[in-house]
């Protein structure tokens, strides 16, 4: 220890030190009470009443100072809590008291940096109105996207099984359509031998081009037949592929749909610019905002093409001395559309 008033410094038993020494460069109020220091400093919040900041502002033989809490910098509501402080003397009120008494007085307004142009209540309107329709196309769009899902999922599914059940009349086919091809063979080779036939011969490869007819008629029957009874499953088969098929053609097209619009990159945006008015009114109302958010309010709204939005913008520069970025509009994306020409 190190005596304040003198010169040299002592080392005391730690037993000594546990049960008798403790350290008092920060208490409360009631802690200081008969306590006295150079220099004192008190912190006047909103649950400070007058005893607490007499007991605080009085330990202190050279200075006493008080530091207050306010959520703003704005020195009328240091004022303010101070004054509060002061006029509360009740020390047996519970705090809660104290608090809702605090809730009733009326804090002084603060002073608007701007006014709030005629066109404000329009944009912000128009700007939450833009936001609201970009969600309901993105809200659709995904709405659309599960809904073919689903139904490409319910295809993939059925697909197994209708193959399989339409295996064996695919067989059926194929055999009947190869029939029916060799007996068209025979046919050709039959009519094209009673043409060159000789008189001698004529008669006999007359009788066997008829007898390829009836052979390839009862081929082409068999296949039609075959045909008939497998058109069912055949049909299923088929209706299941058109829809995997037609569902992964609309997916590329939207895909492509969607990189040109961008529609959460639109969302983003509107909401940025909703987010970046509500915070340029507070401002200009005369509350307490960060410089890096009114940096991106700048930002944002110097960003957007709505008519009013510039001139926001520059009062925020003007007054607060906000550096005006140096933003470039955006134009249309450079999409591959996927077209070969």
């Amino acid at each position: 220890m190190t005596r304040i008033d003198g010169h040299g410094t002592i080392t005391l038993p730690a037993t000594y030190a546990h049960e008798h020494v403790e350290l008092a460069y920060a208490t409360t109020e009631h802690g200081a009470q008969g306590h006295t220091a150079d220099h004192a400093i008190t912190l006047t919040t909103d649950a400070t009443t007058g005893r607490n900041l007499y007991v605080g502002m009085t330990r202190g033989r050279a200075t006493n100072r008080t530091y207050v809490a306010t959520n703003t910098n704005d020195l009328s509501e240091a004022i303010a809590t101070l004054e509060t402080a002061m006029a509360i003397d009740r020390a047996d009120i519970p705090a809660t008291t104290h608090r809702r008494a605090l809730a009733t007085i009326a804090r002084p307004a603060p002073t608007p940096r701007f006014e709030i142009p005629y066109f404000f209540d329009e944009l912000r309107l128009r700007a939450e109105g833009d936001l609201e329709a970009v969600r309901q196309k993105v809200v659709q769009r995904e709405a659309t996207r599960e809904d073919r899902a689903r139904r490409v999922a319910a295809a993939e599914r059925a697909l197994p099984a209708a193959e399989a059940a339409h295996a064996p009349f695919h067989r059926d086919v194929t055999a009947a359509r190869e029939v029916e091809q060799d007996a068209h063979a025979a046919l050709r080779t039959a009519r094209s031998n009673e043409r060159t036939a000789g008189r001698l011969g004529r008669r006999a490869a007359r009788r066997v081009g008829e007898a390829a007819a009836a052979i390839h008629a009862d081929a082409t029957e068999e296949l039609n037949a075959a045909q008939l009874r497998a058109e069912p499953t055949r049909s299923q088969v088929e209706r299941l592929h058109a829809v995997i098929d037609r569902a992964k053609e609309r997916e590329r097209i939207d895909d492509i749909r969607n990189r040109w619009n961008d529609l959460d990159a639109a969302a983003a945006r509107a909401s940025d610019l909703c987010v970046a008015l509500d915070r340029w009114r507070h401002w200009a109302d005369g509350h307490r905002v960060d410089r890096v958010e009114l940096a991106e309010v700048v930002a944002t709204l110097h960003s957007e093409r709505l008519p009013g939005t510039a001139e926001l913008a520059t009062a925020v520069c003007e007054i607060a001395g906000i550096e005006p970025p140096n933003v470039h509009r955006s134009v249309a994306p450079d999409v591959d559309l996927g077209i070969g020409l």
